[in-house]
């Protein structure tokens, strides 16, 4: 994630990507059905990530402002999305099970 100039390196258990597209509705007497049209992307994510309360999600407030790196597997392959916008941060304390935890949410920003 980056809310500067670096990217910050997250130890992510679970990560969702999805690529979406804002539609807008087109239909006319030239087709047969309703029409839609593709205005501009509309991404969003979920991560699931251990806590650590120095590091870089203890600082993070919803309305960031960031660029995050999704990684595939044990690999090189990255997805990246920047300049997106957390939407919700929640704090799992579920110490009987696991260590304490945050789901993250976010929407907007480019894909590459």
């Amino acid at each position: 994630m980056n809310q500067g100039a670096s990217w910050i390196t997250l130890d992510v258990a679970e990560w969702t990507l999805t690529r979406t597209d804002r539609l807008t509705e087109n239909t006319h007497s030239g087709v047969a059905a309703t029409n839609y049209e593709k205005v501009v992307p509309d991404n969003s994510w979920r991560l699931n990530a251990p806590w650590d309360q120095d590091g870089p999600l203890d600082s993070l407030v919803t309305q960031s402002k960031i660029h995050i790196r999704f990684k595939h597997g044990s690999g090189s392959v990255l997805r990246q999305c920047a300049n997106t916008t957390v939407e919700s941060i929640e704090t799992v304390d579920n110490n009987s099970n696991d260590i304490v935890r945050v789901n993250m949410s976010g929407k907007g920003g480019v894909v590459s």
